[in-house]
């Protein structure tokens, strides 16, 4: 297959036949997939007082998302830094233009239903169980990847060395294009560069390429598409396939690590010894010193048996901040302090 690479132009696409609604006052709700335009929208929200909680269900009835997965999603502030809780309280009409993220926060890399560690979800009917994430769920779960995979952004950034491996997520982005909207591959790459499914820092290495490198790219497009061009999976499969690439090229993607400082070092006089904070599905809570790289498992979730919230309180003042105490069954305990706002630590 002969694919115009060099001369599409570079599209910034957003899925093909996106939506975005203008931007006004108010609250606008940025989706990252809605079943009725096939890609990215807004959900715009111009008056009263509303929490992110009743945002998340409006945004959740826009995009398809049964309420069993109501609790998988929640509301990220415009650059992604930190999450808005439950119970924030916007209040509308003192916006003039506030954006926020409708995301996927919690999953497990094994909920995909892929690979030897298989999850499943108990439904409501008896001896029936099913994968735990359904196809809405995967469809939005996949643009939201992808589209941090392509800005950069929630601490996606794969190195160079990796440009083979992001060669062929960006062939099954635009195959998994092509099944969206059934057309033949040649048709979406008649409009849609490959390069726009690639991270920045991809596309301007591929511009300083000589033409030889560049067709050596060329050469291991072609023989990706012949892999995929007599695969029969459908664009599901396709999209699982992405997630688990991604997940390969980029370890970090479905993590959080937060910047935090441990409470009973000032206690003592001292300054705060600063923590890196990092949770994620696969290996619960760990924890490193901002002097240390490797990090150091806390316990993982089922080891947890209580998480306590508690205010500040310095001199009998209440602080802003909160006191959290994560204990594990061998009653052994972490403390840290965090902000009301604590924000995301990219790395």
């Amino acid at each position: 297959m002969d694919l115009t690479i060099d001369t599409t132009p570079l599209v910034d696409r957003e899925r093909m036949g996106s939506h975005r609604s203008s931007s006004g006052p108010g609250l606008q709700v940025c989706l990252y997939f809605s079943p009725t335009h096939k890609g990215q929208t807004h959900l715009c929200i111009s008056t009263g007082q509303i929490t992110a909680e009743e945002v998340c269900i409006a945004a959740a009835k826009e995009c398809g998302i049964l309420p069993v997965y109501h609790n998988l999603f929640a509301l990220a502030s415009e650059d992604l830094t930190f999450w808005f809780p439950p119970n924030h309280e916007f209040n509308v009409n003192e916006y003039s233009n506030l954006v926020v993220h409708y995301r996927v926060r919690f999953f497990f890399l094994n909920w995909y239903g892929q690979g030897s560690r298989k999850t499943y979800r108990y439904s409501f009917t008896k001896s029936r169980i099913s994968t735990v994430l359904d196809y809405g769920v995967i469809d939005y779960l996949f643009a939201q990847s992808r589209s941090d995979f392509v800005t950069g952004q929630a601490g996606v950034s794969p190195p160079l060395s990796t440009q083979e491996e992001c060669l062929f997520m960006a062939v099954l982005d635009l195959w998994c294009m092509a099944k969206d909207y059934n057309l033949s591959l040649e048709e979406v790459c008649r409009t849609v560069s490959y390069k726009s499914c690639l991270p920045k820092t991809h596309r301007q290495d591929i511009q300083r390429l000589n033409r030889l490198a560049r067709y050596r790219i060329r050469k291991s497009l072609r023989h990706f598409l012949q892999r995929l061009g007599h695969c029969p999976a459908g664009g599901h499969s396709l999209k699982l396939k992405y997630l688990m690439q991604l997940a390969a090229v980029e370890p970090s993607h479905g993590t959080e690590t937060f910047l935090v400082h441990d409470p009973g070092w000032q206690q003592k006089g001292e300054e705060p010894m600063r923590k890196f904070l990092l949770v994620s599905g696969e290996n619960g809570i760990q924890t490193r010193s901002d002097k240390m790289q490797e990090w150091q498992t806390f316990c993982d979730f089922p080891g947890i048996i209580d998480i306590s919230i508690k205010q500040e309180c310095h001199e009998d003042v209440r602080m802003e901040s909160r006191v959290v105490t994560v204990t594990r069954q061998d009653d052994r305990y972490l403390v840290i302090k965090l902000s009301l706002k604590h924000h995301l630590v990219h790395t």
